[in-house]
């Protein structure tokens, strides 16, 4: 708590001093959602909303230390006219509105509510009445289809949330004026940064809490995401694909969030990210615990393969997959036979420099039993203390089969 309350009082000195970021952090990345037809842009609704407000304050005072009011559109594809054949001109426009998660749902709740169109579409009237006067003045022959083509084909913005008769009255009503000369801009950094030190000063300790167990248990599902990726383990696909699963039990909403409504204009999202749906309360303790033990076999299971792998070089990699995933493996070429006897070899060799088996000069392959156990130590590990698994040979003089514990248990 006092950690929380520090961090919010060195926000709110930065805001109220006006102490810009440093030159070296990233500004806060953004997005459009061109079905909607307009500028505005939203933060990643796949952070949780805490983090959403930071960005949200962090931008706010970086508009206002850099005076960031306007900015120049996107370039005019080639090709693309006036309907009296001249070029049109990009304009510059006013810095559209940021959202979080929340004001988008607030936005679109109230747009649920209203059921006339055109009253719907002053919801954004802002942005269309400003967006039209700023590209009325540089473009003095313009028609309000040139607007429109220019909107859709340079910004990639949709039409359809706007009755035409709307679109043409808020043309016809809107005199020309460049963005830099009008008065009242679209993103009021004052409001927004103010706005979001008071959520942040008054958020509930358990909903923080949970959103930042939410992030933290969104970046570990992105590791192992990672893992796989690098691997190509068909294993540990599989395990990873049962922990998301078990997160999306956990996580399950009954309602869809904004980035679930855009879904048909976005990429698909990775599963992790529903890790961050927000929720009202902790997942009830039995679906938690399933989660958390289906995270905790994952990184078990890359743990003991991260280990064989280190041990069975080569070609010898081909076997970590067979024997995490039923147990056991065939040695079935002279090559990986090879790989898996220096294995031994090493072994032995250092069990006997410490004294626990006798120095007879033979491999391990060279006297009976034919059935043998070896003790594997989980190496590479993060960890301090490595853990122990088992390793099993059948050794015969044409055939090698292996095999270990199938548990992912670490002690």
């Amino acid at each position: 708590v006092m950690l929380w309350c520090q961090l919010l009082a060195h926000m709110r000195l930065q805001w109220d001093t006006l102490d810009p970021p440093s030159p070296d952090s990233p500004s806060p990345s953004t997005h459009t959602l061109p079905a909607r037809g307009v500028r505005t842009e939203f933060f990643d609704s796949s952070n949780c909303l805490v983090q959403q407000k930071l960005e949200m304050l962090q931008r706010s005072i970086e508009a206002t230390c850099f005076c960031q009011v306007t900015r120049q559109a996107a370039a005019v594809p080639v090709g693309l006219c006036l309907h009296d054949g001249g070029e049109i001109v990009a304009p510059a426009l006013l810095h559209p509105s940021l959202m979080t998660e929340d004001m988008a749902t607030q936005l679109d709740l109230a747009a649920a509510s209203i059921p006339e169109p055109a009253e719907r579409a002053e919801l954004d009237g802002r942005e269309l009445r400003s967006d039209v006067a700023a590209f009325k003045a540089v473009n003095k022959s313009a028609s309000l289809s040139d607007f429109l083509l220019w909107r859709a084909e340079s910004e990639g913005l949709s039409q359809q949330p706007f009755p035409e008769a709307w679109l043409s009255r808020v043309w016809n009503e809107v005199p020309a004026q460049a963005a830099a000369e009008q008065m009242r801009t679209l993103f009021q950094p004052e409001r927004e940064a103010e706005m979001a030190l008071h959520y942040l000063e008054n958020i509930d300790g358990t909903q923080l809490l949970l959103q930042t167990f939410r992030v933290l248990l969104r970046d570990t599902l992105q590791e192992m995401h990672l893992v796989v990726r690098r691997t190509a383990s068909t294993h540990l696909r599989m395990l990873l694909d049962r922990a998301i699963s078990a997160v999306l039990a956990a996580f399950e909403r009954t309602h869809q969030s904004t980035c679930q409504a855009g879904a048909a204009n976005a990429e698909e999202c990775d599963a992790d990210a529903a890790a961050l749906e927000e929720a009202e309360d902790f997942p009830c303790e039995s679906t938690l615990q399933s989660a958390l033990a289906a995270i905790e076999a994952f990184e078990a299971a890359e743990h003991l393969a991260a280990s064989l792998r280190a041990k069975l070089p080569g070609k010898g990699v081909s076997l970590v997959d067979e024997l995490l995933l039923d147990g056991e493996a065939s040695v079935t070429t002279a090559e990986l036979r090879n790989i898996v006897e220096i294995l031994f070899a090493r072994s032995r060799v250092l069990a006997q420099r410490q004294g626990r088996e006798p120095l007879d000069g033979k491999n391990p392959f060279e006297s009976l039993p034919l059935s043998k156990e070896f003790v594997l130590l989980l190496q590479p590990s993060a960890n301090a203390d490595c853990g122990v698994k088992r390793i099993y040979s059948e050794v015969r003089e044409q055939h090698l089969r292996l095999a270990i514990s199938r548990s992912w248990d670490i002690t």
